[in-house]
Parts: structure tokens; sequence; C-alpha cells
């Protein structure tokens, strides 16, 4: 399968998990976390869906390097982080494009 068709399917998977993207058309550059706002439980229900429907290999793949936990819990752990002087670590940013190569090698990052 070409990568354009490769592509299309996921965009119709990512319409259909997470609605019509609001801010315009969805391009390899967009970003799950930021762009797409999924983090926490939703982050990882979508993961695990992208999983089935595309038959990519999760095994290793660490959610919490690439997405933030949900919510209030989030920014509790910021601010004591902030508090104690402690850095808080940046997420890895996942697009569409790294989706589109798991697709293609049948395996998550």
């Amino acid at each position: 399968m070409d990568n354009k068709s490769t592509f299309s399917r996921l965009v119709a998977f990512v319409n259909q998990q997470v609605g019509p993207f609001k801010e315009g058309k969805l391009t390899r550059d967009t970003k799950i976390e930021a762009d797409l706002r999924l983090t926490g439980d939703d982050a990882e229900e979508f993961m695990i869906a992208f999983c089935k429907e595309f038959d990519v290999d999760a095994s290793g793949f660490i959610l919490s390097n690439y997405f933030d936990e949900e919510g209030f819990m989030l920014h509790l752990k910021h601010l004591y982080k902030l508090i104690k002087g402690e850095k808080i670590p940046k997420k890895i940013p996942l697009t569409l494009c790294d989706l589109e190569k798991c697709i293609d090698t049948k395996k998550l990052l």
C-alpha cells in the first residue's frame, strides 16, 4: 500500500476516533497531543485503537514519554516539581507522520 493511501486511512481513523479536526486539515505534522489535545486515558485509548486498527505492535512503547496525564493531577504534579525546583520533562511530540511510519513498519516506536 502506498504512503498516500496509508495516510488517507490514518486521517479517516483519526476523524473517526476524535471527530473532525476543528483547526483545519490534518497533515503529517499534526501532533497527537498538542493539536488533537489527547492526553491521559484518552491518549491511551486512542493508541490502543490505533494499534488494533492497523495491526501495529505496541510492545516496548512507553505512553508517558509522549503523553501527559489528564487534568487536575497533571497540574498538581507540575506545581509540586516547580516548588521543589525540578524540571518538568518535555514529552516527545508524536505526529501523524510518526504514526504513518508505524503502520508501515508494524511497530509502535
